[in-house]
């Protein structure tokens, strides 16, 4: 019986730790840019957001661009209706640069876009929670608190 128990916990162990990593990766940056794809899937209240690194460590790269992109139709970063990639607390001089981009590096913030920019300096160790907002055609809103960790 014991070792029953042992094998099924361990099977059940190896089952969660596979589904918390099918929702995002963690992973690291080392060079830039830094490039953060999210699948959203779904539409209005019943969207979902997945980011492919969760959270994002930079490492050794100073001064990066954090670039993240939407892969799924209909939703954009809409800075006319409060989106955008927003940190959760008061910005300590890591970040500078965001903005709606077309193109990841010029700014366009008169419409939607898919994708959208950040600067992160990485010289202070911290993690930094942020949300991500974006909107559809209608003014669905959806949002995801994922993180990134200056790791210097």
């Amino acid at each position: 019986m014991k070792t029953k128990l042992l094998f099924l916990s361990g099977a059940l162990g190896i089952a969660a730790f596979g589904a918390a990593t099918a929702w995002g990766a963690e992973a690291t940056c080392t060079k830039s840019p830094c490039a953060i794809t999210v699948t959203v899937t779904g539409s209005g209240s019943s969207c979902k957001m997945t980011p492919d690194k969760d959270p994002l460590h930079l490492k050794t790269v100073k001064d990066a661009s954090i670039v993240w992109t939407l892969k799924g139709a209909g939703w954009g970063f809409c800075r006319s209706k409060g989106g955008g990639v927003i940190l959760k607390t008061a910005n300590d001089g890591q970040f500078s640069d965001n903005f709606v981009t077309k193109d990841g590096t010029t700014p366009d913030e008169a419409s939607c876009q898919a994708k959208y920019h950040w600067k992160d300096k990485n010289t202070v160790k911290n993690r930094y929670d942020y949300k991500i907002v974006i909107h559809d055609a209608n003014g669905a809103q959806c949002v995801l608190d994922p993180a990134i960790i200056n790791d210097i």
